[in-house]
């Protein structure tokens, strides 16, 4: 839950497609299936490659 508050702050701060994507794969990791879906069609509405976000996004929960 910490990282889902986190992530949501940086979001209202500053929306990137790669937070999205991250807040996302938090919110599915609770259990919040639906509004992880949500979060995600607000991060594929301004991102020009969704698919490499989620590549990036990746990549750092990798480096933990």
């Amino acid at each position: 839950m910490q990282f889902t508050a986190q992530y949501s702050g940086a979001m209202r701060l500053q929306p990137t497609d790669v937070g999205y994507v991250l807040l996302s794969l938090a919110l599915r990791q609770q259990g919040n299936a639906s509004q992880a879906d949500e979060v995600l069609q607000r991060g594929a509405s301004i991102s020009a490659n969704l698919a490499e976000a989620e590549k990036r996004a990746e990549a750092l929960l990798a480096r933990k």
